[in-house]
């Protein structure tokens, strides 16, 4: 309940370690929203990393996107830039946008990008459109998207 920092980063030095496992494990997923919320810049900054490398390697899994949440909202602009772009990358948006648990990431995401990136972005939703509107969370992106951009509804 008190510990010091330094005993608080001997607990969490293993564990951050084991970063992308927890983060789609169906408990450890609230121990690394903790770490995101309350840890030290570069413990936040570890477990971004790991998050990213995970999304490379191995696509999206559902609960990565309530940790990815956490992580847009709690991490430094460079931390939640860095975030973004490799959901962005791995053309991961339109799953994201049609999960009930990652719906918000996308238009949080949409909010962080800019330029070539957020062309990109709306391109990959647009492109997938008829899956987004068959969705109860792709729908609330899709509008969202539409009053932002003027994407249109009907598909790519």
């Amino acid at each position: 309940e008190h510990c010091r920092p330094d005993q608080v980063a001997l607990i969490l030095e293993p564990l951050l370690a084991m970063g992308s496992v927890l983060v789609r494990h169906i408990y450890g997923i609230f121990v690394m929203q903790h770490v995101l919320e309350h840890g030290t810049e570069s413990q936040k900054s570890c477990l971004v990393a790991q998050m990213v490398e995970h999304v490379h390697l191995k696509g999206l899994d559902p609960r990565t996107g309530r940790v990815l949440r956490t992580a847009l909202c709690c991490c430094s602009s460079q931390d939640q830039l860095q975030a973004a772009r490799a959901f962005l990358h791995a053309q991961e948006l339109p799953a994201l946008a049609r999960d009930r648990h990652s719906y918000t990431v996308v238009e949080h995401i949409l909010g962080l990008l800019e330029g070539d990136d957020l062309t990109e972005a709306t391109r990959q939703l647009c492109a997938e459109m008829p899956s987004l509107l068959a969705s109860r969370y792709g729908k609330k992106v899709a509008a969202n998207l539409k009053r932002t951009s003027g994407a249109p509804l009907g598909g790519a």
